[in-house]
């Protein structure tokens, strides 16, 4: 069995007339925009024409809105729901960002008098549900087949000043860590929060913002078995490990839908995602991140290339880089061929296809010092392994 779920973050919506005539996001309230130029509007058309892109949950880790701008507020949920129903998704679960809070007080002396008023189904359709989310700064949602430890990181954001970094209290992870215990770790297990829980600072991304207490955070949940954590904030998609053990969480930065190019990092693109999970006990943490970019005036494509991350990854599996490119190297020994293609090789040492881009890039420059070379990717062409076997010493 698999689960399978979409990944949509950091909207920015906002009337654009309201925020000095300055454009932050694709999604703007009093602006209509052309097709190809709007990632929604190009979304639809995708899924017209791709009925097999679906998922079961939609998760969003937050920033709807931009600088608190009402009307961006209620077009970034409204779409969000709309996305909903294009997917087919059974659940959705949306998070909150430092956008979403009027943290400067402009219109209420209460920072979340709008986030928590402004619809009556948000974050959920139950009234229990959202006045636990507030009032303690996170919920658990369970199925039969996914535990999500939903994180409010904007939770301490009643200032100005203190909406610089997002927080968790020792109490609350406390509080989640005995929450925790007491349900069933022996499924899918993933955190969303808005921030990111470790330094997120490369391309000079920012090293400041990041989740005081992240550390503590991610402690409680390897020895929970956590599988993944899923932010948003950073519009900068990336994938790797997060400090702990050998089955440490993943920490997933998962970029932004619809944030201007002006936001996002020269020559990168928005971004959607879909993972999906394996269930089966055995398979429980690994998975497959496939990945959309929005090119305006074409759209969504997923096989363009990108430098900044790939369209799709794998992430679950941790393996012994140098034991894993010595069993490839005496499989070599035992082929006829010293060509094959990538797919084939993975079939046999079907690990490769759960770890991550770096674990691969490091397993590559290992099979290259044994003579084994990974011809480059290019796209929607098969890759090719070959051995080049060196005969008499040379």
């Amino acid at each position: 069995m698999k689960l399978r779920i979409a990944i949509f973050s950091d909207f920015h919506c906002h009337n654009k007339n309201n925020n000095n005539n300055t454009q932050e996001s694709y999604l703007l309230t009093d602006v209509t925009i052309d097709t190809f130029q709007d990632p929604f509007k190009s979304f639809e058309i995708l899924i017209k024409n791709d009925s097999t892109i679906s998922a079961d949950l939609l998760v969003l880790p937050g920033d709807f809105t931009n600088k608190c701008d009402l009307e961006g507020l209620q077009m970034g949920w409204d779409i969000a729901k709309q996305i909903g129903k294009l997917l087919n998704v059974e659940k959705i679960i949306p998070n909150i960002g430092n956008h979403d809070v009027d943290s400067r007080k402009i219109r209420n002396s209460d920072p979340f008098n709008d986030i928590k008023n402004f619809s009556l189904d948000f974050p959920f359709n139950d009234v229990e549900l959202n006045s636990f989310f507030w009032e303690n700064g996170y919920i658990i949602i369970e199925d039969e087949n996914y535990r999500i430890l939903n994180i409010n990181t904007v939770h301490s954001h009643t200032t100005k000043e203190m909406a610089n970094k997002g927080l968790i209290h020792q109490d609350a992870i406390n509080n989640i860590e005995e929450r925790l215990n007491k349900s069933l770790s022996n499924k899918v297990n993933i955190a969303v929060c808005h921030h990111n829980p470790i330094e997120h600072s490369h391309y000079n991304t920012g090293s400041t913002d990041f989740l005081n207490n992240g550390d503590e955070l991610i402690k409680i949940l390897d020895r929970m078995n956590f599988d993944l954590i899923i932010h948003g904030h950073k519009h900068d998609p990336r994938i790797r490990y997060s400090p702990g053990g050998i089955n440490s969480p993943i920490v997933f930065s998962s970029g932004s839908f619809s944030a201007f190019k002006n936001l996002l990092l020269q020559g990168a693109n928005n971004t959607f995602h879909i993972i999906t999970f394996e269930c089966n006990e055995d398979q429980i943490g690994k998975g497959i991140i496939d990945t959309w970019f929005f090119v305006p005036t074409k759209g969504w494509k997923q096989n363009i290339k990108n430098i900044y991350f790939e369209p799709r990854i794998g992430f679950g599996v941790k393996v012994d880089i140098r034991a894993l490119s010595s069993k490839i190297h005496q499989w070599f020994d035992q082929q006829k061929d010293n060509i094959v293609s990538l797919d084939d090789l993975i079939e046999t040492f079907q690990d490769i296809k759960f770890m991550i881009p770096s674990d691969v890039d490091k397993l590559k420059n290992e099979l290259k010092n044994k003579n084994i070379f990974v011809s480059p990717v290019t796209l929607d062409e098969p890759t090719f392994v070959q051995y080049k076997k060196v005969s008499n010493g040379k």
